[in-house]
Formats: structure tokens, C-alpha cells, sequence
């Protein structure tokens, strides 16, 4: 399953790096610029932009998977391999972080709830990247025609 959500992921931040798209009416272009974070449950997860930029969030996925990560390991050596996650992770840190230049989220159960079983080290991973607002741009003037414009 992870390989299958890696390879996915892979395709979405490349396809994702040549379009133009729109929040409320405002045209943003991606700069190509994809980052990934991951913090461990209870940890604080900090994303920022330099200033005349913004956050957009891509990806969010609060669980763990099989594969698990090297930042959090599980909290015992034979814990059983799960994949578990979050079904309001991207939409907890949409709200959260999405059109700011900075935002702090605390990876818990309290944030996103709890999609493991009981003891489960779980993490919060994020792609996102900094955009600048562009209005008026031809890019944006294309896809009032098309729902995707490639530039």
C-alpha cells in the first residue's frame, strides 16, 4: 500500500508542479518547490513561507503505515505492522495552514483523531509548498477556459 501511496504522491506533486489553479477566486502558481515533513505523534508540526509567499498543502496523512517511517519509530520492537490513517488529515491541515505564511499543527489525536488501534505510534507527513498570489496572470486568464492549464 505505501508503494502504491509514494508512486501516487510522485505523480500528483509532478503533474501538480505545471498548473495553475484557484482558491476563491484568487490565481495562484505553484513554484514547483514540493517539500515533505513528518513529525511524530504529540510533536509540533511547523510549516513557513518566505514573506509575499504561502502555504498550500498537497498531502496530509496522520496514521502509519506498514513501511513506517525512520523519524518515528514504533514504540515496541515487535509491534504488529498496521496501516492506519486519518480520513480528515488533509482537510484538518487545509483549514489550518492553507493561504498563510506560517502555521504550527500539533500531531495528535486531538487534532485528527484516532485511526489506529489502541498504543499505536502514529505521525503526521505533509507535502506542501510556497506559492506567490498571482492576479491577472495569463495562466490564470487560461484556466477560467479549462479546469487545467499547463504552463
Amino acid at each position: 500500500h505505501f508503494e502504491l501511496f509514494s508512486i501516487f504522491f510522485f505523480i500528483l506533486v509532478n503533474f501538480l508542479k505545471l498548473m495553475a489553479f484557484h482558491d476563491d477566486g484568487v490565481c495562484f502558481l505553484s513554484l514547483g518547490e514540493f517539500k515533505s515533513k513528518v513529525v511524530c505523534e504529540g510533536e509540533r508540526l511547523r510549516l513557513g513561507c518566505k514573506v509575499g509567499m504561502q502555504i498550500a498543502v498537497y498531502a496530509a496523512m496522520f496514521g502509519r503505515t506498514q513501511q513506517g517511517t525512520l523519524e518515528c519509530p514504533p514504540h515496541h520492537q515487535r509491534a504488529p505492522s498496521v496501516d492506519c490513517s486519518s480520513d480528515v488529515a488533509l482537510q484538518v491541515m487545509t483549514s489550518r495552514c492553507q493561504g498563510k505564511r506560517s502555521c504550527v499543527v500539533r500531531a495528535s489525536t486531538q487534532e485528527f483523531g484516532d485511526p489506529c488501534y489502541h498504543g499505536t505510534h502514529k505521525y503526521l507527513s505533509v507535502i506542501h509548498t510556497c506559492e506567490r498570489i498571482r492576479k491577472r496572470s495569463l495562466a490564470c486568464f487560461l484556466s477560467n477556459f479549462s479546469h487545467i492549464t499547463n504552463i
